[in-house]
């Protein structure tokens, strides 16, 4: 045993021993009495059975020399022996009962009634207890009743080491072996009034060794797997298999009889009863170093998670003290601009530039919205990959083109090299792949001062897919060595203080990460600082065939009459206002209604042509009101229904599709969007006259 655990242990053995030092007190003082208490009440004299009855029992006593200790033994057999071995049982027996009834567990009462059964397998042996019982059938029932106590003490000490070592789960194919002894031993018992002494006297000593025998396999198992207390019960059980063997021999007359050899079967159980208080104050050491484990590391653990709680703490104070600047400062760019566009101000060209302003933060603003929400979207695990053909060279050269004026601004050459001069038409997700190039575009033009920014495309073929390598290289500031394994965390910036440079949440990489994950791609980064970095992301795409673009369609404003009224349904005053304006200016019709009831009323009483419906309305909203027009309408089955929704999650487009409506605009409005859907799905259907249901 090591130092640390000898010590652990001694807050446990020094009480077991102080213990045990008072149960031999009491052994001795009081075991005594009690002991030639028992003895007295309970002994017999063999002349009470008739005189030589026992010399010929068939199970018992093979040998005639072989007789009661009072008769045979005399002054031998020293009762104050016997005393203290039975007040040192009888003060065990009492404590290990505490123990098994305070701790509830089954080894400890199935170890108590073993201690009980034992003495009583004692004393029925010495000719003592239920001697005056058995008076007039001592010869039939007598060594019967000492063979059963000895299959159910041999059957309860087994059960009891299986219940320690806790065979059941641990040890499954001797526990089995356990339950089938025990099966064979109840059989036995109950046919043994039955059988031959000659039959019995081959049986008995088979089934006892098989006992012996399980009990020595189980112990033994224990120590191999370094069960808690394992190596002291093996010591225990063997001293009580000693015992029990020495005694049997003593009873074939095998062994010389005298005061220890005739007591080998309770000295044998007081060792046993001995080591087992070792054995149990073992099992608490570990125990109690297990529970200081478990407690430093719960202590550990929590102690992690409070300096994980302070950090999220920091983290979201300084992401509520970003998105405050970040929301504030285009939209002061757009209430400073309305309030200087007063109508007293008759310099047109100073209003259109405060216009395009006002405009400019307003875009500022609504693409923050679109990437909080896009993180928030890729938080809740919903995002999936969705396909559509799409062209990646013109892709790539849309997305430096709208960034080339704002690095000409900064005196950047914003450089784009792409290795196939054809037409790339491919399939894959263009909307995340966009959302990946612009953060990565903007990011180098935003932390580059001077010099140049790079895009290059070069795709790579295979047998079936092709692979699309985006790369992105700057020579801005670059990336500080301490935060390049925090660049992907979100909301984590390099200069995060009130004096920082560049603007920003800090969740750009982040959404980027996560979006290339969902198209099975991967974003790589490397960087020096000072120097520059270069991203690149390789996604996995597959080829499509090439297809004529479809020219952009051009707005006539003229000869609108032969087409039915738009219908906006809107319950927000302001925003049915500005749909509604756009809307004239673009030289339709237009109806109005305020919720889901007022839509199916004028659907009822006008035709239409195209639905621009809100989804969050009261009285009834946008889904149910699309669900009712499908459904209750001959026209209904045809027209066309938009979502126009602040709503702008990707499981809120899917929701909209699933109820029935056909496409899908996020709240603010661009008017170079709503013309197009509606030029394209007015184009999917006839025109018709006003007034004139379909």
């Amino acid at each position: 045993m090591s130092m640390k655990r000898l010590a652990s242990c001694s807050g446990i053995l020094v009480p077991a021993l102080v213990a045990l030092l008072s149960f031999f007190s009491l052994s001795s003082a009081v075991g005594d009495g009690v002991g030639q208490l028992v003895l007295s009440l309970v002994t017999v004299s063999p002349e009470v059975f008739g005189g030589d009855v026992f010399n010929d029992s068939m199970l018992i006593l093979k040998d005639s020399n072989v007789l009661p200790v009072e008769v045979e033994m005399g002054a031998a057999n020293s009762v104050s022996f016997q005393s203290i071995l039975y007040g040192v049982l009888f003060s065990f027996f009492c404590f290990y009962l505490f123990i098994g009834l305070r701790l509830r567990r089954s080894s400890q009462l199935y170890f108590v009634t073993y201690i009980f059964l034992v003495v009583l397998l004692v004393l029925c042996r010495d000719y003592s207890l239920l001697g005056w019982l058995v008076n007039d059938h001592a010869e039939s029932v007598y060594p019967l009743l000492l063979a059963w106590l000895k299959l159910l003490v041999l059957a309860v000490h087994v059960l009891f080491i299986s219940s320690y070592m806790k065979s059941r789960t641990t040890q499954p194919n001797l526990y089995i072996s356990l339950c089938v002894l025990l099966c064979v031993s109840l059989a036995l018992a109950v046919v043994m009034p039955f059988q031959s002494t000659a039959a019995l006297k081959i049986m008995l000593p088979v089934i006892y060794s098989l006992f012996v025998a399980l009990s020595m396999f189980l112990v033994g198992f224990g120590v191999q797997q370094k069960i808690a207390g394992a190596k002291y019960l093996f010591v225990a059980v063997l001293c009580a298999v000693v015992g029990f063997v020495v005694s049997e021999m003593v009873e074939d007359g095998l062994l010389l009889l005298n005061e220890y050899s005739y007591q080998a079967l309770v000295i044998g159980v007081v060792a046993e009863v001995l080591l087992f208080g070792f054995c149990l104050a073992d099992k608490l050491a570990i125990s109690h170093q297990r529970h200081r484990y478990l407690l430093t590391s719960t202590l550990k653990a929590k102690d992690n998670e409070l300096k994980a709680y302070e950090q999220s703490n920091k983290l979201k104070n300084q992401f509520l003290a970003a998105i405050s600047h970040e929301l504030r400062t285009p939209m002061n760019g757009v209430v400073a601009a309305i309030d200087i566009l007063t109508p007293d101000n008759p310099d047109r060209v100073e209003r259109e530039k405060y216009l395009q302003l006002a405009n400019s933060s307003a875009e500022d603003m609504t693409r923050l919205l679109d990437k909080l929400l896009s993180f928030a979207e890729l938080q809740s695990g919903a995002v999936r990959a969705k396909e559509s053909q799409f062209n990646l060279r013109e892709l790539i050269v849309d997305l430096c083109e709208r960034y080339e004026e704002r690095a000409q601004r900064k005196g950047i050459n914003l450089q784009l090299f792409i290795d196939q001069a054809d037409q790339l038409c491919v399939l894959g997700d263009v909307k995340k792949l966009r959302e990946i190039i612009s953060q990565l575009i903007d990011n180098a033009v935003k932390f580059t001062d001077h010099g140049s920014v790079v895009v290059r495309l070069d795709v790579l073929p295979a047998e079936t897919d092709l692979t699309a390598v985006i790369s992105v290289t700057d020579t801005g500031v670059g990336i500080q060595a301490t935060d390049k394994q925090s660049v992907f965390n979100a909301f984590e910036q390099q200069d995060a203080g009130c004096d920082r440079r560049y603007s920003g949440l800090g969740i750009g990489l982040s959404i980027c990460q996560q979006l290339a994950n969902i198209m099975g791609g991967e974003l790589s980064y490397e960087s020096e600082e000072v120097i520059g970095c270069t991203f690149t992301l390789s996604v996995p795409l597959r080829p499509a065939q090439k297809q004529a673009l479809e020219a952009e369609p051009e707005v006539i404003v003229q000869n609108r009459g032969n087409i039915a009224p738009i219908l906006i349904v809107e319950d927000n005053y302001v925003n049915q206002l500005v749909l509604k304006g756009m809307l004239t200016k673009l030289g339709y019709e237009v109806l109005t209604a305020d919720n889901g009831i007022e839509a199916l009323s004028v659907m009822d009483r006008y035709a239409v042509s195209i639905v621009l419906m809100d989804c969050q309305m009261p009285e009834m909203d946008g889904f149910e009101a699309t669900k009712r027009i499908r459904a209750g309408y001959e026209a209904g089955a045809e027209v066309p229904i938009i979502a126009v929704t602040a709503n702008a999650m990707e499981f809120d487009t899917e929701r909209c599709i699933a109820v029935g409506m056909n496409d899908f605009i996020k709240k603010p409005v661009r008017k170079k969007i709503l013309m197009k859907k509606l030029l394209y799905w007015l184009n999917k259907r006839p025109a018709a006259k006003n007034n004139v249901e379909f």
